[in-house]
Parts: C-alpha cells; sequence; structure tokens
C-alpha cells in the first residue's frame, strides 16, 4: 500500500457566512468520515488546524527574519484540514478523498508521499500541537523540487526529540491531483500560488511563541518558509 496526504483546502471567508448548526453538522460528518477510515485501517492520522487567523508565517528575506500572522492568502484559501491514508493506488486515494465533507467553495488535494513517519497518539501529548507546513517557491517545478531537496538536506537531523511527533515530505504536485467542490476532479499541477506545499511535520509545545523562536533558527525559513498552526485537539 501507498501513503497519500489528503489536504482540506478551505474557503474561510466561506465558512465564516455558514450558520453555527451548518458548521456543526459538517464538523460531525468530517469526523464520521475519519472515524470510517479508521475503521477501514486506511487512517494514519488525521487533524483540523485552528483558523490561519491565529498562525504564523515565517521567512527570511535578504538574511532578516520575517513573520507574518494569518491570514495569509487574499481570496480566504487556507489548509483546514489533513487526512494520511494509505491506498493501492492514486485513483484509491482521490475516492477517498471526494468523500471529505466540504463547503462548495472548498477543494482537496491530494499528494503521494516520498517518505515520513505518521505521528502516534498526538492527542494524548500535553501542551499544544502544532501543524509546521513546509512551503517553497520557484520559477517552475523543477526549480521547487530543488528547494525542497535543499530543505530536507538540511534539516533531516535538526529535530528536537522531545517535541517533534513526526512528519512527511511530498511528491511534487505535478504527481498528486485535486477534487473541487464545483469542478470535479482536476488533474495537477496546481501551481497557482506563489509558495507550494512541500512537506508537513508536528511539533508538541506549550505555545505559539515557543515554536516561533525555534523555527525561526531552522533552515526551513532560509531556504523557503514555514507556516505554523495550531491543530483542534479532537
Amino acid at each position: 500500500m501507498n501513503e497519500y496526504l489528503v489536504m482540506l483546502v478551505e474557503d474561510e471567508r466561506q465558512a465564516a457566512t455558514q450558520p453555527p448548526a451548518a458548521m456543526a453538522e459538517l464538523i460531525a460528518r468530517r469526523a464520521e468520515h475519519v472515524a470510517g477510515l479508521r475503521t477501514s485501517g486506511q487512517l494514519l492520522d488525521a487533524g483540523q488546524l485552528r483558523p490561519s487567523a491565529t498562525g504564523k508565517r515565517l521567512r527570511k528575506v535578504a538574511g532578516q527574519l520575517e513573520v507574518r500572522d494569518g491570514p495569509f492568502d487574499a481570496g480566504g484559501s487556507a489548509l483546514g484540514a489533513y487526512q494520511w491514508v494509505t491506498a493501492a493506488t492514486l485513483d484509491e486515494a482521490l475516492a477517498l478523498a471526494g468523500h471529505f465533507p466540504r463547503l462548495p467553495g472548498d477543494r482537496v488535494e491530494v499528494r503521494p508521499l516520498m517518505g515520513g513517519r505518521a505521528p502516534k497518539d498526538k492527542d494524548s501529548r500535553p501542551g499544544k500541537v502544532f501543524a509546521c507546513v513546509v512551503l517553497g517557491a520557484a520559477a517552475n517545478e523543477a526549480g521547487w523540487v530543488s528547494v525542497m531537496d535543499r530543505i530536507e538536506a538540511d534539516t533531516s537531523d535538526g529535530f528536537p526529540d522531545t517535541h517533534f511527533l513526526g512528519g512527511a515530505r511530498l511528491e511534487r504536485p505535478s504527481v498528486g491531483r485535486s477534487v473541487g467542490g464545483r469542478v470535479g476532479v482536476l488533474d495537477a499541477p496546481f501551481l497557482e500560488s506563489k509558495e507550494v506545499v512541500g512537506g508537513v511535520f508536528f511539533m508538541q509545545m506549550n505555545g505559539l511563541d515557543e515554536l516561533t523562536a525555534w523555527a525561526a533558527q531552522t533552515p526551513f525559513v532560509v531556504h523557503g518558509a514555514l507556516e505554523l498552526r495550531e491543530l483542534w485537539r479532537s
């Protein structure tokens, strides 16, 4: 079996206009979907991210650290949830992604993994758990892959054992696919944005300030950018 990351890219503006009862129903449907994947044995990990307005994005520009508060996308899109699944083929993973409960303006991106280790029992850890989204920008996909290669080479042994919970590097965008609520299944690449997700890892910290201080000293922010988002507790 192969491993895939299913990423829900939410339209946060649309979500903000929904009645509370409608959002509660959507969240309940997502929980049922995750439970079904767990029962089938195809789920390795899953999580829901807090709104992007609560996160930070770090990068170095001309050697100076730049820290931005969310939201980060002018159009209102943000990574809202993920599922780390196993499937025999990309088509099977896409079929799973197609059942991810979402609003009409949301889309779901499916990317094979190059490698990684799924978190174990992260919800039982003390403190807070954060998703750290690795982003890279380049003129073309070959350049983007080179950026990701450099980030991996410079960071593979730099995770603190007491805080690191797991993570994965994703295959290049053209290998993945995207499921849109209004337009059906779309082929990748989906390089419309300036910065493209190349991986994600999970850290347990006391708070966002502690994580930001650690991230600021890493090569992630030298070669690319790192988006820090707290996960909701399940």
